[in-house]
């Protein structure tokens, strides 16, 4: 049984909304911080301190509209995974807008058998979990390069390559099964005997080109590229309703697909939409709603659901508007239209 409640005011009011990857929330004004937890792929050995890929990620996002601080990098060249969980301690309380972990290595390096790395990464990744100001939301995790594609691994390359491919395997297992998001960029360390520029000076370690090449995949993986912040500033009539919840129905979805699903006619429709559609209800909260669903193969959106409210009434706002949403062009995967989950943080501020 559905009813609805409607109530009438006016007031001036500013709403500020996002699109979001599926796990940043970029404000204008403030930038968002970053930690980068990992070995020596994180630290960047053998290349230049800007060549880093977490550094090249951040310079790379902020030139698409991205305001982010310097990466806080935590890594060092042989460290294993309890060596990592270590060094955490010493950020112990802190959180971050954004975390990355690349980790698994040296486990493997040292003949770790993968069903004993299955723990300890799942600490490692608890771990990052914790640093995440929104917690699983917050994090991803890069796929372990393959040094057997290098001529430091190159007379053993099958056995490096076999292991890896498990230690991967591992680690994606446990990905998908947190709803975290795993980048598989090994495929591009496997060009690094067909294409030496790609591996560094050392003959181990990626060159800077190499780390170009992550970040590009890391961009493509992302949700989106950009998050644009609009702003808005209109005298309203405050609408809102209650309802019962629709219920949820399980669908099968690509939680890293090559393209993710977009609003139709982008960024500007989206705009234009909310400015007309998004109502603030009458109460003095603000703050940020983050709304999760899924869209369909068809474009239309199912399941949406509040992962991170702020009151009620702004909750079933927030729920209303993303329902009465037109459809999207759906996410696409190896050249098929997929089901795909996505979020949005819809920010309410009134003017003061």
């Amino acid at each position: 049984m559905c009813f609805s409640f409607k109530k009438q005011t006016s007031l001036l009011i500013i709403i500020t909304l996002a699109l979001s990857f599926n796990f940043f929330n970029a404000n204008s004004t403030t930038p968002l911080t970053y930690l980068a937890l990992g070995d020596s792929y994180t630290i960047g050995e053998s290349v230049a301190k800007n060549e880093r890929w977490p550094i090249q990620l951040a310079e790379q996002l902020n030139q698409t509209g991205w305001t982010i601080s310097a990466p806080t990098i935590i890594a060092k060249t042989g460290w294993r995974t309890d060596e990592l969980l270590k060094a955490t301690n010493e950020i112990e309380g802190k959180k971050y807008d954004i975390v990355s972990l690349l980790i698994g290595v040296n486990n493997e390096y040292q003949q770790e058998d993968p069903s004993q790395f299955e723990s300890k990464f799942k600490a490692c990744l608890n771990r990052a979990i914790s640093h995440s100001e929104k917690g699983k939301a917050g994090v991803f995790v890069v796929s372990i390069p393959d040094y057997g594609y290098t001529p430091f691994g190159k007379s053993n390359l099958e056995n490096i390559s076999k292991r890896l491919a498990a230690y991967n395997a591992t680690c994606k297992s446990i990905c998908l099964s947190e709803g975290i998001l795993f980048i598989d960029i090994t495929p591009i360390s496997q060009n690094g005997l067909v294409q030496p520029d790609l591996v560094a000076k050392d003959g181990l370690h990626p060159s800077a080109k190499q780390y170009g090449l992550w970040v590009e995949k890391i961009k493509l993986n992302l949700p989106q590229q950009k998050q644009p912040e609009i702003t808005a500033v209109k005298a309203v009539t405050s609408t809102y309703y209650y309802g019962a919840k629709a219920p949820t129905v399980k669908w099968q979805t690509v939680s890293n697909p090559d393209q993710m699903p977009i609003f139709t006619g982008g960024p500007p429709a989206y705009k234009t939409y909310i400015e007309n559609n998004l109502n603030y209800p009458s109460t003095k909260k603000e703050g940020t709603v983050y709304v999760q669903f899924i869209v369909l193969k068809d474009g239309s959106l199912a399941d949406v659901h509040i992962i991170k409210g702020i009151t009620p009434l702004l909750n079933q706002e927030a729920i209303r508007v993303v329902r009465e949403m037109p459809n999207w062009i759906p996410a696409k995967h190896e050249g098929k239209t997929v089901h795909a989950k996505y979020t949005l943080a819809i920010r309410f501020r009134l003017d003061h």
